[in-house]
């Protein structure tokens, strides 16, 4: 399988897998959202329920307030109309049954339950305070009563604890009963009733105390007279006794009718929580399988995105890990082994196969590059070896110009000495002119010695002019060799140029060549800038050999106008006498020509002397060239292995 079939397959398994995992997380969300959402809203109506409509009951039985119930039925309003309709149609059902009948009740029967929720026993209690405020009226009744009474006031005072102490034991009695109802408590209520009555009658028969009661002066105008205040106080003490039972009967049937009220009012709300609380129960279970059922699908899809991964992994490992490695070790091979052999690919229709065939033809193409290199740097090495025979035939001219030179200074040596004795004859001349007229036989001697020794002169003059002549041809010789060595330095680096660059294309294969290269052209470049320094020497040479020709030249005329003086003093030293005044003016110049003669030779020997120098310096350049040449040529064979297969 190709690398971009895979990638286009992974990518599609990816997007898709993606897409399941982007949808099953959309749905889960969703359906935890809804959940969360069912979760509050269920919250928010069991507080209602349990909180707020329980509260709202229970300060309706406890305080009476008509309000409490008012708000019980705006929050059963509340909760038919906004949360109803959000739940199941059982629940619906179910809580709308049971709120309706108890909003029912609420608009009914139960409306009256609280009128006396605040205290139940609030009839007892009025009773009960009733009497023992008779006991305290009596006893206020006895205090006041006359000097002649407090007999009778002191029977009224006891009779009046005893009743109040009667109606302690009444209330306690009645309480008792309230809190449980049994035969023994209705009995201990009927016998304080009973001894309460006892008490009253005793009361009653008991003499009056005569304490009146106070009339106002308008009653007075109407006839009104003052009573006594036993009489009321008597009556009130006998009836509430008496009525007391009635009352109690009358609490005790209210307080069991409002208990069933309230145990009634308190079993609806109740059946209305226990609702709520089953429908919780049933919601959370199904919350719970919803949430399992989320939980399965998250497993199936993070089993499907493993199983996913697996795959991918397989298939990455075999069509792609596994070819890469093939060519990692392939590459592996080709640099341990140093050797231009390809890379053997098993699946050559794949990308890395196509790689692999690829570098197998940059392998080809650069051995191929290698053999071409080879045989240009074999080329090279017979060029410089072309080179270094020709340094050594310049070095072999070079040393025979040394010796030429060398001679010529040598016969240069001999013109001189052979000026010094014609200076040593125009000095004998300029000293014989006086005795001219007594040794004219020896002057005539002296002039053909002369004659002869310009004749020897001028033969000398000729052999340094072809010396010198044959000094200039050598030193055009040379400078020709050298042009051609300056060509074939400048093609030398043009090549090493080349070899540079190409070596550059081959990149690391190319880099030991592009090195000899290197040191190939810089070589040239030091050929050529030793050949321009012996070019300048040879120039030197040439302008100094010149001028050496000049001076031999102008030496030549010299000696010529020597021979034709001598010839002249001899035509004339037959009248020396008269013309012995001229001879010794033609000595005296001869003399100093003789002078001149000596120092241009002086000049000219100094000139072959620099020549000297220059030619051994040339030859010390071409020996450091020829030398330099032959290890680079060395180095060139090293590199090609000439030097392995000479061996």
């Amino acid at each position: 399988m190709r690398v971009s079939t895979f990638t286009r397959l992974v990518a599609l398994l990816l997007s898709t897998a993606s897409l399941v995992l982007v949808a099953v997380l959309w749905w889960a969300s969703k359906t935890l959202v809804s959940l969360e959402q069912q979760n509050t809203h269920y919250g928010a109506l069991k507080n209602d329920i349990i909180i707020g409509l329980s509260g709202d009951i229970e300060d309706y039985l406890s305080t009476g307030d008509a309000q409490n119930l008012v708000d019980a039925k705006q929050r059963i309003e509340t909760i038919q109309n906004q949360y109803l309709p959000s739940l199941s149609a059982q629940l619906q059902r179910q809580l709308n049954t049971r709120l309706q009948v108890l909003l029912d009740g609420i608009d009914g029967d139960y409306r009256a339950l609280g009128k006396l929720s605040g205290n139940e026993t609030a009839l007892l209690d009025n009773a009960l305070r009733q009497m023992a405020g008779s006991a305290t009226s009596l006893i206020n009744y006895a205090q006041q009563a006359p000097q002649d009474k407090r007999g009778s006031a002191s029977r009224y005072i006891e009779l009046a604890g005893d009743y109040y102490q009667g109606v302690l034991d009444l209330s306690l009695a009645t309480q008792a009963l309230y809190q449980g109802y049994s035969a023994d408590k209705q009995v201990a209520v009927e016998q304080a009733v009973k001894q309460l009555n006892a008490l009253a009658a005793e009361i009653e028969n008991t003499e009056n105390l005569g304490v009146m009661s106070e009339v106002d002066e308008d009653e007075l105008f109407f006839g009104a007279e003052p009573e006594d205040l036993a009489g009321d106080i008597k009556a009130e003490i006998r009836s509430w006794p008496k009525r007391y039972p009635r009352d109690l009967q009358s609490t005790i049937e209210q307080g069991q009718i409002h208990q069933q009220g309230i145990m009634q009012l308190r079993t609806e709300v109740s059946s209305v929580v226990d609702v709520v609380i089953d429908a919780e129960q049933q919601l959370r279970a199904a919350q719970n399988v919803l949430k399992q059922r989320l939980l399965v699908v998250f497993g199936i899809a993070i089993g499907l995105l493993f199983i996913l991964a697996a795959a991918v992994y397989w298939l990455q490992r075999s069509q792609v890990l596994n070819p890469l490695r093939q060519l990692r070790d392939g590459f592996a091979t080709l640099i341990e082994s140093n050797e231009l052999n390809p890379i053997v690919s098993k699946n050559s229709e794949t990308e890395v196969g196509e790689i692999a065939d690829y570098f197998n033809q940059l392998i080809e193409r650069q051995r191929n590059e290698v053999r071409e290199r080879q045989e240009m740097l074999r080329v090279i090495n017979e060029f410089m070896s072309d080179m270094s025979d020709n340094l050594q035939h310049i070095r072999s001219g070079a040393e025979q110009t040394s010796a030429h030179a060398s001679h010529s200074q040598t016969l240069l040596g001999e013109v001189q000495r052979i000026g010094d004795d014609v200076n040593e004859v125009n000095s004998q001349v300029a000293d014989n002119a006086q005795h001219t007229l007594t040794t004219m036989a020896q002057s005539l001697g002296f002039a053909d010695a002369m004659l002869a020794a310009s004749s020897t002169t001028e033969q000398r003059i000729e052999q340094g002019m072809q010396s010198l002549n044959q000094l200039l041809a050598g030193v055009e010789d040379v400078s020709k060799v050298l042009d051609v060595i300056n060509t074939i330095a400048e093609q030398t680096n043009l090549l090493a140029l080349n070899a540079a660059i190409e070596s550059a294309r081959a990149g690391e294969h190319g880099r030991g060549f592009a090195v000899v290269a290197d040191e190939v052209r810089k070589l040239a470049q030091q050929t050529q800038a030793s050949l321009g320094d012996i070019h300048a020497q040879l120039n030197s040479l040439s302008a100094n050999s010149q001028r050496v020709s000049q001076h031999i030249g102008e030496l030549a005329t010299q000696a010529q106008a020597q021979t034709d003086n001598a010839e002249e003093l001899k035509r004339n030293a037959e009248d020396i006498s008269q013309s012995a005044e001229h001879a010794n003016q033609v000595a005296a110049q001869a003399t100093d020509y003789a002078h001149r003669q000596r120092d241009m030779l002086i000049e000219f020997e100094r000139s072959m002397q620099d020549m000297q120098t220059q030619i051994s310096a040339s030859d010390t350049r071409v020996k450091d060239i020829h030398l330099s040449l032959q290890q680079q040529m060395q180095s060139i064979r090293a590199s090609l292995g000439l030097d392995n297969q000479s061996a």
